[in-house]
C-alpha cells in the first residue's frame, strides 16, 4: 500500500497504552488505511509490536515523534517493518 491510498493518517499519542491500543484496533476495524503511533506514547514499542500482529494487511502501521536514535535502531532490528510518517 502506498500512503497516497491512504489519504488521512490516524495519529494515535496517549499517556493510556491500553486506551490507544484499543483505539488503534477500532481504527483498524473502521477501515483506517494508515495509523501513526507516536513513540512518545506509553509503551509504544510494546504496542506496535502487538498491533502488527493484530491490524489487518489493509492497515499500515507507523511510527512517528522519534526523539532518539535508539529508537531507530530498535525500530530498525525488529521483525516487523514500520513506516516513518514525518
Amino acid at each position: 500500500m502506498h500512503m497516497r491510498t491512504a489519504q488521512v493518517v490516524a495519529i494515535c499519542r496517549a499517556k493510556n497504552s491500553e486506551a490507544s491500543f484499543n483505539r488503534c484496533l477500532e481504527l483498524d476495524a473502521m477501515g483506517c488505511k494508515a495509523i501513526e503511533i507516536t513513540m512518545d506514547s506509553a509503551n509504544a514499542m510494546p504496542n506496535l509490536r502487538k498491533l502488527t500482529k493484530l491490524v489487518s494487511s489493509n492497515c499500515m502501521l507507523g511510527v512517528g515523534t522519534v526523539f532518539y536514535d535508539w529508537q531507530v535502531c530498535h525500530l530498525y532490528f525488529s521483525s516487523s517493518y514500520y513506516h516513518f510518517f514525518s
